[in-house]
């Protein structure tokens, strides 16, 4: 198999219920191993909504979820290697780093993902086939943004996944503010960024703010920017004034495109799955993941 040895780690909560299918039946077309580290609580403190979790679990029979209890303290972490103001930023970071510590010995990629980015199963496929990766220990890929409709998308790309070879990486090096980049950044070996398919089109489609307002509202008071910026005024800004070619959030400039997919048709009213334990899901501490950090 062509992918037996990359492995996906994908971070979930349920406030992305919408993008799960389509996140997970995607990379289930190409991968074998594929991760998904969720916390008990959303990254403000407020606990997740079971039902949905629920629902996910058993959904996915076929996928490995990691459910992580969280807490005031960090993992991995020592309380004096961090400024407490930021804790929060940390949480999306844990969740790779819980992810990594489940990672198969026989593993030699690891693409980090967020559930909300779907990816392009046929030209990443070709782009993959090429061994162009071969030539990098770490790779950061442009991706297609949508903001509140999925046929509303920016002129300019955003970088968001990241694909590195796990032999230039451990666990450690995840537990970085700026997630993603900073690991990235961190990595000693030969590094390159927009990386795009072999038809110099982004691989990736970020549906990160399509949404209902509702779900946009509960978005950025639970996520682990909410401190970057009053996000709760700009996005209240932004939904008043109706649609423009800018956004007040990013400022970036969109243009209408052809729909490839649509969260907003995903039902996410769901309750009364009435079982809590599933054979796909490991539950894990702090305690739990140092025993386990030691081990690897």
């Amino acid at each position: 198999m062509v992918f037996e040895k990359v492995a996906c780690i994908v971070n979930y909560c349920t406030q992305d219920y919408r993008y799960l299918d389509l996140c997970l039946f995607e990379l289930k077309k190409l991968f074998p191993t594929i991760i998904v580290p969720v916390c008990d609580h959303f990254y403000n403190g407020e606990p997740e909504n079971r039902d949905l979790l629920s629902k996910g679990y058993q959904d996915h029979p076929d996928i490995q979820f990691i459910e992580f209890a969280f807490g005031e303290r960090l993992y991995g972490l020592s309380p004096l290697l961090y400024d407490e103001s930021k804790t929060i930023h940390y949480w999306h970071s844990t969740a790779r780093y819980v992810g990594y510590h489940y990672l198969p010995n026989s593993i030699e990629w690891v693409l980090f993902l967020d559930i909300d980015e779907i990816i392009d199963l046929e030209r990443f496929t070709k782009w993959f086939k090429s061994g162009e990766y071969n030539k990098y220990d770490a790779l950061r890929f442009d991706s297609y943004f949508y903001f509140r409709e999925p046929t509303q998308r920016a002129k300019t790309y955003t970088q968001n996944a990241l694909m590195l070879r796990k032999s230039k990486c451990h666990a450690d090096l995840l537990l970085v503010v700026a997630e993603r980049m900073g690991t990235f950044d961190r990595i000693l070996g030969e590094r390159i960024e927009h990386v795009r398919g072999l038809d110099d089109a982004p691989l990736f489609h970020h549906y990160s703010w399509v949404r209902s307002h509702e779900e946009l509202f509960h978005k950025v008071k639970c996520w682990g920017h909410h401190s970057e910026k009053d996000w709760t005024a700009l996005l209240k800004q932004e939904l008043d004034q109706g649609s423009r070619e800018r956004d007040l959030l990013y400022n970036l400039e969109y243009e209408k495109c052809e729909m490839y997919h649509n969260p907003l048709k995903v039902d996410i009213t769901y309750k009364g799955l009435g079982k809590s334990e599933f054979k796909n899901v490991v539950k894990v501490n702090h305690r739990s993941i140092l025993e386990r950090h030691f081990q690897i």
